[in-house]
């Protein structure tokens, strides 16, 4: 995996290389400003580092306190003596200081700067305080705008050891160095320098010379690193590869969407034109046969058959009419109006009944209707139900053989039966 660099200077790569071995490290970062950008550490605390960030500026102060939980934060600036210290405060630039020539230099070049009061402590006291007793601190890094040499005043050397020293020697807005002040310092209290990278120097205490060969050179391909900025470089590529996949994606859909909908448009027209196909045609030939129609019925011989149709019609309703007429179906008005009708004759003299009588017998269904009707109206009702005692002389030759027969029949099978 390609170890991420976040510092402006590639500091972090350089530290990585010399205290990679060490896992669970410890740092204090004096001006540590934005918790990513820029920042020395971040990679460090990635790699489950932790320490002290010390940050004067509440707003670079609040977003460590927010990205950094296991860091402890301080908003203090740090000098020679505790106290109070007027600070100039240039907003949003990692400028601040508590230098007021610095300052006066900042306002003159054209930044927006303000001064506050604001609380100062000393690096032996932050150590004391924060620090464990038997945590080590494997490098501190300065940078406080021209108050280095404050800073590494306030320190006891003598107890207050970190492993590796980072300090800017030069201002962020030139390349003057301005060591002369305070490296002397360092150098009585058993550091060595060991590395210069044009903004910071490099400091190594003579207890842990065996990290020093890895000042030998600056930061190269060997040390297989990669900057932030290419990293979210690529992961925007990435994004906007991905969004550009989505959007072919969907271009592509949209375009099968738009050849599926061209394709029912399509059937939809055909459809349409065979509709208007069929409805040409039907309306030929309605035009066709209502031509024809109007032919016939305007015909000479239409005209001198319509008495014809008319008799017609009336053979027609009245063949219906007779055919329920002769059905005599219960309730219907032939069967009332016979009812009454067989019950005159009842009435009437015997030889007229008896001739009556005879010529219905040569019809055995209208004769068993009659004979039904005649029993009915004798009794009082309406129905077939009183057929059953019409005598066997009242019915047709042909009926009485069949009668006789099956009553033979029906005697014989129960004979047998017994």
């Amino acid at each position: 995996m390609n170890f991420v660099s976040y510092a402006r200077n590639l500091e972090d790569v350089i530290l990585w290389r010399a205290l990679k071995q060490i896992h669970h490290g410890f740092y204090i970062d004096i001006g540590a400003a934005w918790p990513v950008a820029g920042s020395v550490t971040k990679a460090f605390y990635d790699r489950g580092w932790h320490g002290i960030n010390v940050e004067p500026v509440s707003q670079l102060n609040k977003l460590l306190v927010l990205e950094r939980p296991r860091d402890t934060t301080l908003r203090v600036a740090v000098s020679d003596q505790p106290g109070m210290l007027a600070m100039t405060f240039v907003p949003d630039t990692g400028l601040s200081t508590l230098n007021h020539d610095v300052g006066r230099e900042r306002q003159q070049a054209g930044y927006t700067a303000r001064t506050e009061d604001v609380a100062v402590a000393t690096l032996a006291g932050l150590w004391h305080d924060n620090v464990p007793a038997d945590q080590d601190v494997h490098f501190l890094k300065v940078g406080v705008e021209g108050d280095e040499a404050l800073v590494l005043r306030g320190n006891d050397w003598s107890r207050n050891r970190p492993w590796i020293i980072v300090v800017a020697s030069t201002g962020q807005t030139n390349q003057t160095e301005s060591c002369e002040s305070w490296e002397p310092l360092l150098l009585d209290a058993g550091y060595q320098r060991v590395y210069a990278d044009g903004v910071n120097r490099y400091y190594l205490a003579a207890e842990h010379q065996e990290l020093v060969g890895s000042f030998n050179y600056p930061p190269n391909v060997l040390d297989d690193y990669v900057i932030a900025a290419q990293v979210r470089a690529e992961e925007r590529a990435t994004r906007a590869e991905i969004r550009l996949a989505e959007s072919e994606r969907r271009t592509q859909e949209a375009a099968q969407r738009l050849q599926e909908a061209e394709r029912r448009t399509h059937e939809a027209e055909r459809w349409a034109r065979e509709a208007e196909l069929d409805a040409r045609k039907a309306r030929q030939e309605a035009h066709y046969w209502w031509t024809v129609y109007g032919g016939v019925i305007h015909s000479q011989s239409w005209r001198l058959t319509a008495p014809l149709r008319v008799l017609l019609r009336e053979a027609k309703a009245c063949a219906r009419f007779a055919r329920a007429f002769v059905r005599l179906a219960p309730g219907s008005l032939s069967r009332r109006m016979l009812g009454k009708l067989l019950r005159v004759m009842a009435h009437c003299p015997p030889r007229i009944r008896q001739t009556l009588l005879g010529l219905i017998r040569r019809f055995p269904v209208l004769s068993m209707k009659l004979q039904s009707l005649y029993l009915s109206a004798l009794h009082g009702h309406d129905g077939y139900e009183s057929i059953a005692r019409i005598g066997i002389e009242d019915l047709s030759p042909y009926a009485q053989r069949v009668y006789t027969q099956l009553t033979s029949d029906v005697e014989h099978k129960e004979r047998d039966a017994v």
